[in-house]
């Protein structure tokens, strides 16, 4: 796509960010320049190269020049200690690096035996002026569509390792249902607030692939969003809904932000305080969806224009395929289709491909309309007192009190009960609710094996490097770690 763009409209803008404007002759020139670099540099076709870059252009054009020279790229989350990042590179055989100022720090310890690209005039083996300033670059016919890509680390949500490896064809066809899912169309500026260390290829493909423009915003200070929305005339975002809630917190009382058509939300639910919020200060209704990295991206979407209810993330986008399978916990989501993952790499260097449908662990319930409903993780599931309790339900309702601004609900062991559900709570202001109020509130939608037997606030909520609360910490964890 990108050389037909190049051939079609080579001087319209193809990428954006605080340092300028990418027009898609030069984002063909550089990344193409990029990926002759690599393959100079001894590197082979199917060999990895992680990267560590903010939200900026040069993420575009790193992950089109390892891909298009038929390279794999792995994105790396510098919040990582040294030590985890170094042991991933060699659990995964990394070859090449790409680092920037804020991540270089981190990362200088893995750059042994490492083609490394620098930016910000970090130290490295060639400059990123350089390596993408390549006169007339040419490439050989790579890659080919069941070539590896990308490959991005599933350790969110187990804590295991592995890698869920995805192919061209892969990024193609998530890429294609999303945008015949979502209506999206050349002349709507794109901004992904998304990790740019999690599904990476969110904050441009999308564009790249109708020839319109992505817009890369480094900051999650809302100010700046906010400026960047109204700058570029950006017509659709992606964000989580916690980015959403603090937009809308951070724009003055009566104030509206007019001209947008999407706004999408993944990672998390959105509860139905925060969609009446969005709708009244954006105009446009919250667009729930959900995916997983082995779905490669989006893989159920919220209709368009249509009033959300908290919970629901829509139905398939097309070329995906999903079903329920019952299960002693709920029912879990089995997904099929073109752009599933192909493999999973593992630390040991096995590559163990997929076999028929993926099993996402995800529990879901869909209503007479074929609207699936996110219940919460199969692991995530307690059994109190004989009784399933989804802490992400418990959770939904919490986020309902006017006084709470972020929860998650975790189980600790009871005698008799084998299980209890504990809130610990993020509130909105000074003034906290008694813990007989907040029992009553959850008892008048919640069962009382649902009720949280404990409310305990907290400053924050731990999260993992992705943005999702992290459910890996037990209650006595989260517990110690408030009284320090």
């Amino acid at each position: 796509m990108l050389n037909r763009w190049k051939l079609e409209r080579p001087e319209r803008v193809a990428l954006i960010d605080p340092a300028g404007e990418t027009s898609y002759e030069r984002l063909f020139q550089e990344a193409t320049s990029l990926a002759c670099q690599w393959l100079d540099r001894g590197l082979s076709p199917g060999d990895v190269v992680g990267v560590a870059l903010s939200r900026r252009s040069a993420l575009a054009t790193t992950f089109l020049g390892v891909t298009g020279a038929g390279l794999s790229f792995m994105p790396l989350h510098p919040h990582r200690s040294p030590r985890e990042l170094n042991r991933l590179c060699n659990a995964f055989s990394v070859r090449g690096l790409v680092l920037e100022k804020t991540t270089w720090k981190t990362l200088q310890f893995c750059r042994k035996g490492r083609v490394t690209v620098a930016l910000d005039g970090t130290e490295g083996d060639v400059s990123w002026e350089e390596a993408t300033s390549l006169d007339s670059p040419s490439l050989p016919a790579y890659p080919r569509l069941h070539d590896s890509a990308y490959l991005n680390l599933t350790s969110g949500s187990t804590g295991a390792p592995k890698a869920a490896e995805t192919t061209h064809e892969g990024l193609y066809w998530n890429t294609r249902g999303t945008i015949e899912a979502l209506n999206f169309t050349e002349d709507e500026p794109f901004l992904c607030l998304f990790s740019s260390h999690a599904h990476p290829h969110e904050h441009f493909c999308r564009p790249l692939f109708v020839g319109g423009t992505s817009v890369l915003e480094p900051s999650n200070n809302p100010k700046r969003v906010l400026n960047r929305l109204q700058e570029h005339s950006i017509r659709c975002v992606m964000a989580v809904p916690s980015l959403y809630r603090i937009l809308c917190r951070s724009m003055p009382p009566g104030q509206t932000q007019e001209g947008l058509r999407l706004l999408e939300s993944g990672g998390a639910p959105s509860d139905r305080s925060l969609l009446d919020e969005v709708k009244a200060r954006f105009g446009v209704h919250l667009c729930p969806v959900w995916g997983s990295t082995e779905t490669v991206g989006v893989a159920l979407a919220s209709a368009l224009n249509t009033p959300p209810r908290p919970g629901y993330v829509g139905q398939p986008v097309p070329y995906y395929d999903v079903s329920l399978e019952k299960t002693d916990l709920g029912e879990e989501l089995l997904v099929d289709g073109l752009g599933l993952y192909s493999a999973y790499r593992m630390p040991n260097g096995e590559r163990v491909p997929r076999k028929g449908v993926h099993r996402t662990g995800d529990l879901f319930e869909k209503d007479d309309r074929g609207q699936f409903r996110f219940l919460g993780r199969t692991t995530s599931v307690l059994k109190v007192a004989g009784e399933k309790v989804h802490p992400e339900k418990v959770e939904e309702v919490l986020r309902e009190h006017p006084l709470v601004r972020e929860c998650l609900v975790l189980g600790i062991r009871h005698t008799s009960k084998g299980q209890v559900p504990v809130a610990f709570l993020v509130g909105k202001a000074a003034q906290r609710p008694q813990a007989k109020d907040l029992r009553a509130f959850c008892l008048q939608r919640l069962t009382s094996q649902e009720t949280p037997k404990r409310f305990e606030w907290v400053d924050t909520l731990p999260r993992l490097p992705g943005g999702k609360l992290d459910r890996n910490l037990s209650a006595k964890e989260l517990q110690e770690r408030r009284k320090e």
